[in-house]
């Protein structure tokens, strides 16, 4: 694959990512046990041994958790631990220094291969081995602070202070201002439909200080071929089909920069304060006045992903706007209403029955308090519905739910403070045509 220069002359790799955020995303990946945590993945043993050869290039330790997961972590040692971020940094700014100069003449080669991983709910995740991980990292590091300060105040997945609880608040606010009438959407197969040329050129328009160095290293990342385990137990090699990789660093990111470059601005600027999008991720909520505002910011949105290579998933939109005054609409798992932000009954017995099976009183004491957490912006009769439920289904979990209420009061006026991403009376004051 053949490449035109990015700069007329050799850019070093510390004027594209500069030392403080390589020594941030070594440090990170290394926080975080380093990869895979949680998420209900299955190991793979064959890509095991990929990256605890990985590992062992750079001087790091490869261990086996408790839990089966292969960990890696810095040797004890602090001159090895020295040693090994010098292999790290040497390895990165090679990458950087080749990628960004194209110094291969030939064209470059694709980046390392990326394993693809199966979700319990079936959706696709990918990862990559452990040194291109420290480099993407150091990349989404970069690239965070002028992603984030362009982001709309109704934007709130993978952005620092930001979560779906935030997205709630917000929408409560705007159900007090009168904004009564809701309609959903959902973008089917996002990731994969994504191309990162699209990407580019979005970061290319909305975000120019990010320079041409890293959106070429973004690319880059993006050629990998893809490790997949097929039916006959055997990982077998897929060509790079250069859309986004739903799983790594960079994912969240600039789905963030390609959902703005292609919906938000668009819908805001026709619309303006009439509607509001709130999405999170790829899931969208237009909330306005009136229910022919939020139809032709609905039918507008259609139009949009038919333009932008995108389709709106049936299942998941609404085929009109709903008077949020007469029935609920349910978005990220809650029930949205006049009522304000209500938790359903069935998702709160789910969470009873896990209580329930708790093996023993502290990891019960844990999914009472997950249980509170989830309850946050709820009205409060629905700490009344969660005391019924649990009397029902589990009636220790009541005793630890009850005991845990009385100091949640506090910690929950903490959070909710916390959550406040923008004063929405001032917003309406600055955009109120």
């Amino acid at each position: 694959m053949n490449r035109t220069r990015q700069v007329p002359q050799l850019v070093t790799h510390r004027a594209v990512l500069g030392d403080s955020r390589l020594s941030d995303a070594i440090g990170a990946t290394n926080h975080d046990l380093l990869f895979r945590t949680g998420r209900g993945l299955r190991e793979d043993a064959q890509w095991d041994i990929t990256d605890a050869g990985c590992a062992a290039e750079f001087g790091l330790m490869a261990t086996r958790g408790v839990d089966g997961t292969l960990q890696i972590r810095w040797p004890r040692s602090r001159r090895c631990r020295q040693r090994a971020r010098e292999r790290l940094r040497k390895y990165i700014h090679d990458i950087v220094d080749f990628v960004v100069n194209d110094t291969g003449q030939g064209g470059l080669p694709s980046a390392d291969p990326v394993l693809e991983m199966t979700l319990p709910d079936g959706r696709r995740v990918f990862t990559r081995r452990y040194a291109d991980r420290v480099l993407e990292n150091a990349v989404r590091l970069t690239i965070a602070r002028p992603l984030a300060a362009g982001a709309s105040q109704t934007a709130f997945a993978y952005l620092a202070g930001r979560s779906r609880f935030s997205a709630y608040v917000f929408a409560r606010d705007l159900l007090r201002e009168g904004f009564g009438y809701a309609a959903k959407a959902d973008i089917e197969a996002f990731y994969a439909s994504t191309q990162i040329e699209r990407v580019d050129a979005a970061l290319a328009i909305r975000h120019p200080e990010i320079g041409s160095g890293l959106r070429a290293l973004i690319r880059w990342l993006h050629t990998s071929q893809v490790l997949r385990r097929e039916q006959h137990g055997q990982l077998t090699l897929h060509e790079c089909t250069g859309a986004l990789l739903a799983g790594t660093c960079l994912a969240g990111d600039l789905s963030n920069a390609i959902a703005a470059f292609a919906f938000e601005q668009d819908i805001a600027n026709v619309f303006g304060s009439r509607v509001f999008v709130l999405r999170y991720a790829d899931d969208f909520m237009l909330l306005g006045r009136s229910r022919a505002y939020v139809d032709d910011a609905l039918s507008f949105m259609h139009e949009l992903a038919g333009a932008s290579g995108y389709r709106l998933q049936r299942t998941k939109t609404s085929a009109s706007a709903a008077s949020l005054y007469h029935r609920p609409l349910t978005w990220l798992g809650k029930d949205v209403s006049d009522r304000g932000i209500v938790t359903p009954a069935g998702a709160i017995h789910e969470a009873a029955l896990r209580i329930g099976a708790a093996p023993d009183h502290h990891t019960r004491r844990v999914r009472v308090r997950e249980l509170l957490d989830e309850l946050l912006v709820d009205p409060a009769d629905t700490l009344q519905v969660a005391r019924e439920i649990l009397a029902d289904v589990c009636p220790a979990g009541l005793a630890v739910f009850e005991a845990e209420l009385r100091g949640w009061g506090p910690r929950r006026n903490r959070r909710f403070n916390e959550l406040r991403v923008a004063d929405v009376r001032a917003m309406f004051s600055v955009m109120a045509p």
